[in-house]
Parts: structure tokens; C-alpha cells; sequence
């Protein structure tokens, strides 16, 4: 489908969802108003309630409605849309009483009904990541194994939700665990197909399949005493997946240290957390091992967050092997004025009117020895000392 075409449609839904916020708003005060001042009327606070949840509803499909536009985020966007319209639909039933009235069943319905309603949630908003996941070249099978998962999980979820008793707390125990290690499985993943090295990564796949496999295990027999050995290869997948994703973190050259430094505070953190558990008969040395646990947990995950604001709002122009890397722009669309982020040298779509935008950027350099001179505007070159106008390349 066009482009222009998609982000039109996208522009239309905007609108109606304005209009339904506007008038569950509108709805919401005149119903809360007339309840409160006539002190009674059970149905008027159920249709206050209906304009409270279709507002949130509407406040959470606008932000879908902007990534409808993108290419990228598309699919997850309307999957993220279908989901809210089901969950609207699931607590509306619970607000009118439908399916206790329709089944018979009394307040096991409304139970039955809100738990399925929570299982919906956590799977599906795994599934809207992975779907953008899939879409790229460097985790693609981390995309297509997590959307798979994410299936598997919400299915184990609904069974779970629709009446498995006696097993139905086990279910829930199970899903939570496939996912938890399907995550760092997934984590594992990202760059296979596309990079070479790093087998490292299968030894952390194995311990986490191994790890999801031993709390299964005990979640459905209530046996074994191998905390050593599950402590050590959760820990393990654990490390190896924040490895995974932190070391390809494109930093600028100043803030490279954080690398090495948050991979080594994790990997002491999950040292301290197996020491603790060999020595859990001490309690002072297991004390101390704690302690130290949590010590390089806090500095592992503060060095984590820190690359995380480095990648997000550090200036995108890196300088490497003597070349500038500028990977996006910000600039306002010339036809309709809507701020919009460009990838470099790939046609972008505007997200407000769909006009095709396009960024070529070059680099500013000496023109006497050629000379990068990023950030030296107005300088003189500090490798032959020419003061004149900067060239581009």
C-alpha cells in the first residue's frame, strides 16, 4: 500500500480518536456529576466508568495512530491497537456484568474474564517489540524466535485463565518463566546471521534453556536441591545476554570506558550472587556476598542506563577510522512543518503529511590535507594549520 495513502489513513484515525476522547470526556462529567449529586444510581456510575476507560483507551491508541505511519513500527502498532480494542472490550464487560449475566457462572465469570484480560498484556506487548525486532537485519531471529515465544506464552496465559484447576497457578508460573528466559534467549540472539564470532552467545543460550528447564522442573514437582547449579547458569545467560547487547553500543570515543566497565560490574554482581549461594549455609559470608551482590548490581545497572542516555541523546555523529558516521537528523518537513527523524541517505516518509524526505550529509574537511574537521568549524586545522574555508567531501 502507498505510503502517502497509509500515513492519510493514519491522520483520519487521529481524528475520530479525538473525537471519542472529546466525547467519553464530555460523557464522564456530566454522568460523575449527576451521580454525585443525586447520591445514588448504580447505572450512572457504570457509564461514567465506560467514558473513564474509552478516555484511557483513546489516550493509548494515539501514539499507536503516529507509529501507524512509520514503516518500521507498523505492524506493531496495529497489533498494539487490536490489543487495547480487546482489553476495552474485556474490563467494559466487567463494568456492565455481560458474561456474569450471559454463562451463569457468577463471580467466576468476572474472574475468568480479568485474568484473561492480564494474560493479554505482558505477551502482547513483547510481541509489538519483536515485531520491530524482526524487521531488522541484526535481530531478525531474535524477532522471529520472541513472536514465537510471545504465541506459546499468551496461549499458556488464556489455558491458565479459562479454568485449569488445579494446575492453573502452576500455568501461570510456567508462562512467566518461558518468558523471562525467552527474553534473555532472544537478548542472545540479536546479531546472529548477520555477524561472525561470538559463539560465546550459545553458551549463554544453553544456560538459559537449562535454567528455564530446572524452574520448570520444580515448579511441576516441587523437587530438587541444585541451587548451585541453577544460581550458576541463570547467571551465566544473565551475563552473556547484557554482554550481547551492550558491547555493540555505538558510543561516542569518550564514552567508550562504559562498556568494558558495566559488562565487568555485571559479571561481578553474578560472581558475588553464586558465592552467596555456595556459602548460604554461612550466613555472615553469605551476608557479605550479598552485599557485594547488590553493590556491583546498583553500578552495573546505573552504567547500563548511562549508555542507554548516551544512545539516546548524545549527538548521533560518530568519528571512526578517520571517517564521520552521522546515522540520523532531525529536521521539520518543508510542506507541513512536522518535526521528523531521518535515517541518512534512506527516503523517509513525513510522519505528519507522507511527503518523501530525503538527508545527504558531508563531511567538513581541510581542504589543504584533508583533515576531518568535525566540531572545528571556524578553526584552523590542527594538522597543517590552514585557516581557511572548510571543504566538504
Amino acid at each position: 500500500m502507498d505510503e502517502l495513502l497509509l500515513s492519510r489513513r493514519a491522520a483520519e484515525l487521529r481524528k475520530i480518536i479525538i473525537r471519542i476522547l472529546l466525547t467519553s470526556l464530555a460523557i464522564g462529567a456530566v454522568g460523575g456529576a449527576a451521580a454525585i449529586l443525586l447520591g445514588r444510581g448504580d447505572f450512572i456510575w457504570r457509564v461514567v466508568g465506560t467514558a473513564v476507560l474509552t478516555t484511557g483507551a483513546m489516550l493509548l491508541m494515539w501514539p499507536l495512530s503516529v507509529l501507524l505511519g512509520k514503516e518500521l513500527w507498523r505492524d506493531s502498532a496495529m497489533l498494539g491497537l487490536v490489543v487495547i480494542v480487546l482489553e476495552y472490550l474485556v474490563i467494559l464487560s466487567m463494568i456492565w456484568e455481560w458474561v456474569r449475566h450471559l454463562t451463569g457462572w457468577g463471580w467466576r465469570a468476572e474472574e475468568v474474564v480479568g485474568m484473561t484480560g492480564a494474560g493479554l498484556i505482558l505477551p502482547s506487548l513483547a510481541a509489538m517489540g519483536f515485531l520491530v525486532a524482526r524487521q531488522k537485519p541484526l535481530s531478525r531471529w531474535a524477532g522471529r524466535f520472541g513472536l514465537t515465544l510471545s504465541g506459546i506464552v499468551l496461549a499458556i496465559f488464556l489455558t491458565a485463565a479459562w479454568g485449569a484447576y488445579p494446575w492453573d497457578n502452576k500455568l501461570w508460573e510456567t508462562g512467566f518463566t518461558l518468558g523471562g528466559y525467552g527474553l534473555l534467549i532472544a537478548a542472545l540472539l540479536v546479531g546472529v546471521g548477520v555477524e561472525r564470532g561470538r559463539h560465546w552467545r550459545w553458551l549463554g543460550i544453553l544456560g538459559a534453556a537449562a535454567g528455564c528447564a530446572m524452574w520448570i522442573g520444580h515448579v511441576w514437582t516441587r523437587t530438587g536441591d541444585a541451587a548451585e547449579l541453577f544460581t550458576g547458569v541463570t547467571c551465566m545467560a544473565i551475563v552473556l545476554a547484557h554482554a550481547n547487547l551492550v558491547i555493540r553500543a555505538p558510543l561516542p570515543v569518550g564514552g567508550k570506558w562504559l562498556i568494558p566497565a558495566t559488562i565487568l560490574a555485571m559479571l561481578a554482581a553474578a560472581l558475588a550472587v553464586e558465592a552467596a549461594t555456595f556459602t548460604r549455609a554461612t550466613y555472615q559470608m553469605a551476608e557479605t556476598f550479598g552485599r557485594c551482590a547488590g553493590a556491583a548490581g546498583i553500578i552495573a545497572a546505573c552504567g547500563t542506563l548511562a549508555i542507554g542516555v548516551l544512545i539516546r541523546f548524545a549527538p548521533k555523529i560518530i568519528v571512526a577510522d578517520d571517517h564521520v558516521v552521522l546515522r540520523e537528523a532531525r529536521l521539520l518537513c518543508p510542506v507541513c512543518g512536522k518535526r521528523n527523524r531521518l535515517l541518512v541517505g534512506q527516503m523517509t516518509p513525513c510522519s505528519g503529511c507522507g511527503a518523501k524526505l530525503t538527508v545527504q550529509v558531508q563531511e567538513p574537511r581541510c581542504p589543504q590535507c584533508g583533515y576531518l574537521m568535525v566540531g572545528l568549524a571556524g578553526r584552523a586545522c590542527p594538522e597543517c594549520g590552514h585557516a581557511g574555508q572548510i571543504a566538504s567531501a
